[in-house]
């Protein structure tokens, strides 16, 4: 018979715990790149969308650097759950700018700078969630998994922009206030899933049915010599040659989406675009 080391429960499993992150985050930077796909978030200011988006990105890089001590701090469990929830902050947030009172434009950009923090810490813990609970020659595999999940709440959230925007007002421009309902809904169930199934590393089992043990590194056992090691990220030569690849990764969709999808088609076709564009991401 085999040891319950080598055939763990299903939820203590390296390879569940990474769909599990699939999941959380196709509920939350998911269904966002959809909304985010609508243009200029569904809104009709395109000011006030770049304002939120020079926001948003301005507190993930700060933040982003903090993710790994975030991480140490609270786990992946509260980063998952906390993160998720900011995602339905920030939809709850664009919908009463862009569908009630442009008076809520400020509540808007702090959304974004809170959003900024949330993805920091969902990202971060995502990310050492599937490069921690994989074998050496599993990584790969288990990446393109979690990418191919995240991505499809790209293009389940333009589906249901598509469907849910048929019939739009304002001919064929203005989103349906619904289309936001069920964006802050679903993000909403993504913190709860996170809260519900994410588990502490410690009893996380990998495939070959040890357990994830994380080595203390020089400085993480005192906070403010991690914050040093931090800093010392940015004198690393391999860190700076990654930057232009890191920049221009994200350079382009505030003039795919706001630029092109949001200002040359309507409600329903925005939806259709932005399913297409993470289909094909996730392949």
């Amino acid at each position: 018979m085999e040891s319950s080391a080598t055939n763990p429960p299903f939820l203590r499993r390296g390879s569940t715990q990474n769909i599990i992150a699939g999941v959380v985050a196709f509920c939350g930077p998911g269904l966002f790149n959809a909304l985010q796909g609508l243009g200029n978030a569904g809104g009709s200011e395109p000011s006030v969308a770049a304002a939120m988006n020079a926001t948003l990105y301005a507190s993930f890089a700060v933040f982003g650097c903090l993710s790994g001590y975030f991480f140490n701090l609270f786990g992946p469990k509260i980063l998952m759950t906390f993160g998720a929830l900011t995602y339905s902050f920030y939809a709850i947030s664009v919908y009463l700018w862009g569908q009630v009172d442009d008076k809520f434009a400020p509540m808007a950009i702090v959304a974004s700078a809170i959003l900024g923090l949330g993805a920091a810490c969902l990202w971060g813990a995502q990310g050492t969630m599937t490069l921690s609970y994989a074998l050496e020659n599993q990584k790969g595999s288990f990446f393109g998994i979690f990418w191919f999940i995240f991505n499809m709440g790209g293009v389940i959230g333009g589906l249901i922009a598509l469907g849910l925007n048929l019939n739009p007002d304002d001919e064929g421009q203005a989103v349906n206030p619904a289309t936001y309902f069920t964006f802050c809904a679903l993000m909403g169930a993504g913190a709860v899933f996170a809260c519900i199934f994410v588990i502490r590393p410690s009893r996380v089992i990998k495939a070959d049915g040890t357990a994830v043990v994380f080595k203390e590194s020089r400085g993480t056992s005192n906070s403010r010599e991690e914050l040093k090691e931090i800093g010392k990220l940015f004198t690393n030569k391999h860190m700076l040659l990654l930057t232009p690849l890191i920049i221009q990764s994200n350079w382009f969709y505030t003039y795919e989406f706001g630029g092109i999808n949001g200002l040359l088609f309507d409600a329903p076709t925005r939806g259709l675009n932005s399913s297409v564009y993470w289909a094909i991401s996730g392949i």
